[in-house]
């Protein structure tokens, strides 16, 4: 059997050294070339060519290799050949490994080599050297930027007021910033390097039981691989001595492998003191928010059926407190048997001042009503009073009433206040938009006034302050008056308590889960009178029933005494209004009707009329102007003119899709 020809041989020894050398300098990454004894280029690897930035191996071969390539420190300044440490290798003959210098190429431009130098010796001559250079821009960029990032942690650590420290995964300390050093009270970070840091800082719970490092929450960033936040626990001084300590740990993790933990902390005595003040100034606040709402809820009439023993009206209210003690304030009290004075306001601040200022407020309406001949004089007077020595500058929204309860009559004064509402016993809502004058204790020497409205059995009167129409939910979307005044005409409710229950939920209803802003106040006064003579009748809405509505009426009026000059004033005005229904309700048919009742009260006779024709306000209709000349008066509006002039209340309301007119005369004056 022939061997092979290879076996038992070197595989190199077939090819030839030079042919060898040639393949190892052409395969190689590395730049590669020789010089001889003066430092001229004997041969170059194309790899050399390259990283040099030169076209060809022939711009190098003959050329000084140091003046081309290596003439300038990394600094700037010129390189001597005979400092170069590349010729160290022919100076002393041994070889030379540099790594932070440059080359240049030959555009000019540098880079940073690293290089290694070795001599050439044949036959104990030094003939040269060989050269091998790497480009190590890259790799100095990555150290530079590593060098970089690390002086930035270094200058985080030493700059931040927090304590950080690092540990192994057995919680001895790797490294600690001096806000930890000091923190801890310790001379400096020899004293902590190396040690155990759960033994060293954080033995002890709080309650003084010992911190089995087992369970230390710290330590969970190695247990569990997680972060933790802590801030109900305690951290220990080197002087044994404890502080309220929060902090954080976080685990370190490098290519899949636990390192460790980084372990940041605070001391928070001091915000455990502002804390602790707060809560005391917040205990501090909410008594005397408390005070506030006792002052307000006892200055104010709780005992409901207020008045048990009258038959002639029911009155309920409610103040449901926000979560700031307010102003608000409602009050109802007998001024003598016949008259009942009820009244809501809104004082313009909150807190306990403003739960002051109603009480005073309350108390001077009280006191002025018993000697004030009208409404209009005790807001007056209570005004003056406020106004005097009113540094704080607080203010008061007052509706302030009085009840005849003998004939109906409300008289009431509105001081900036929100517009109550009358619901008529048939369900229409009249609001008494009426402002009288300006908010009490604000301006001196106001002169406030009055109206007047005619109540009947059945009648209800609801007052009310803004914290129910300004009621806001989530999207800050108000109650409003409208809404309020939309409920009260759709109310089924029984009683006055019934109205007042039935707002306040409706308003918790709109305001669901946002928070109640303002007090909210509801009072409801339900007036049903003395017995008195009614007559109901209907007639076809056409002009033919004329006389049999006047028929009526005389019969109703002889019987309950009316005189003849309150009748033909009656019948003028009853003549004109039918004709005006006929006319106007019902233009295209005969088929209408209308229901007129009649109601003699102690003091005035209350006509009602109600039909279901086309809507028509004769109370919209402009005043006559009958002082001017004939050709300047416009066509029209003598009849509604005459019912003004006969009659002494005119009111017009379009409720349930009909038209309802209610006229009014006073029984004194005939």
């Amino acid at each position: 059997m022939s061997e092979h020809p290879v076996r038992g041989k070197s595989a190199l020894s077939l090819v030839g050294g030079e042919e060898l050398a040639r393949l190892l300098l052409a395969s190689t990454g590395e730049g590669i070339y020789g010089v001889d004894a003066d430092g001229i280029a004997i041969f170059v690897n194309p790899a050399c060519t390259r990283i040099l930035g030169f076209t060809s191996e022939d711009e190098l071969m003959g050329q000084r290799m140091h003046e081309l390539v290596h003439h300038t420190r990394p600094d700037g300044q010129p390189y001597p050949v005979e400092e170069c440490r590349i010729y160290q290798a022919l100076r002393a003959r041994q070889g030379t490994h540099v790594d932070d210098e440059v080359m240049f190429r030959a555009d000019g431009s540098s880079f940073h080599a690293e290089y290694w130098s070795y001599p050439m010796i044949r036959d104990g001559e030094l003939i040269g050297s060989v050269v091998t250079f790497v480009d190590i821009s890259e790799r100095v960029r990555q150290h530079e930027e590593l060098r970089l990032a690390a002086e930035r942690i270094r200058l985080l650590l030493q700059s931040t007021g927090e304590g950080i420290y690092g540990v192994d995964v057995s919680g001895h300390c790797t490294f600690i910033n001096p806000a930890a050093v000091a923190l801890l009270g310790f001379a400096g970070d020899d004293d902590l390097l190396g040690r155990q840091m759960h033994e060293l800082v954080h033995h002890t719970r709080p309650d003084g039981r010992p911190y089995p490092v087992e369970e230390c929450r710290i330590y969970e960033a190695l247990r569990d691989l997680k972060g933790t936040h802590v801030e109900d626990e305690v951290m220990f001084r080197a002087d044994g001595s404890s502080f309220p300590a929060e902090y954080w740990s976080y685990p370190v993790i490098r290519d899949g492998s636990l390192m460790g933990s980084v372990v940041t902390f605070v001391d928070i005595t001091e915000r455990r003191e502002i804390q602790r003040r707060l809560q005391e100034a917040n205990e501090r606040m909410e008594g005397e928010l408390n005070i506030g709402r006792e002052i307000q809820m006892s200055m104010l009439p709780v005992d409901f059926p207020a008045f048990p023993d009258r038959d002639d009206f029911t009155v309920h209210a409610m103040l449901e407190p926000a979560r700031e003690v307010g102003g608000d304030l409602y009050d109802f009290f007998l001024i003598d048997d016949s008259h009942l004075c009820f009244l809501v306001g809104d004082v313009s601040d909150k807190g306990v001042p403003a739960a002051l200022f109603m009480a005073v407020t309350k108390t001077l309406i009280k006191s002025h009503a018993v000697h004030d001949a009208s409404v209009a004089a005790i807001v007056e007077s209570v005004n003056g009073e406020l106004c005097d020595n009113n540094e704080s500058s607080m203010f008061v929204t007052l509706l302030v009433a009085i009840l005849d309860t003998v004939n109906g009559q409300m008289t009431y004064t509105n001081a900036g206040h929100n517009a109550p509402f009358v619901v008529r016993a048939d369900g229409r809502v009249l609001k008494l938009g009426n402002r009288h004058g300006p908010v009490a204790g604000a301006v001196e020497g106001v002169a406030y006034e009055s109206s007047t409205v005619d109540l009947g059995s059945g009648d209800r009167v609801v007052l009310y302050t803004d914290g129910v129409s300004e009621a806001m939910d989530v999207d800050h979307r108000q109650f409003t008056e409208g809404a309020l005044e939309a409920l009260l005409g759709a109310s089924q409710a029984q009683s006055p308590q019934d109205i007042v229950v039935e707002v306040n939920d409706a308003v918790a209803s709109h305001r669901g889960e946002a928070e109640q802003s303002d007090d909210i106040t509801v009072l409801a006064l339900e007036y049903t009178g003395v017995e008195h003579p009614r007559l109901s009748l209907s007639v076809p809405a056409v002009l033919q029933s004329i006389p049999e509505v006047q028929k009526a009426y005389l019969g109703f009026a002889t019987e309950n005494g009316l005189g003849p000059s309150i009748n033909r004033r009656v019948q003028l005005a009853l003549d004109e209004v039918l004709n005006n229904i006929a006319t106007y309700a019902y233009p295209l048919s005969d088929d209408g009707s209308v229901d007129i009742a009649l109601e003699v009260w102690p003091t005035r006779l209350v006509i009602t009329l109600v039909d279901d024709g086309l809507p028509f306000d004769p109370t919209a209709v402009d005043a006559l102007a009958v002082g001017a000349p004939l050709e300047d008066r416009q066509v029209g509006g003598l009849g509604i003119h005459l019912v003004r002039t006969v009659m002494d209340g005119l009111e017009h309301n379009r409720h349930a899709r009909k038209n309802v007119l209610v006229m009014t005369k006073r029984l004194d004056t005939q």
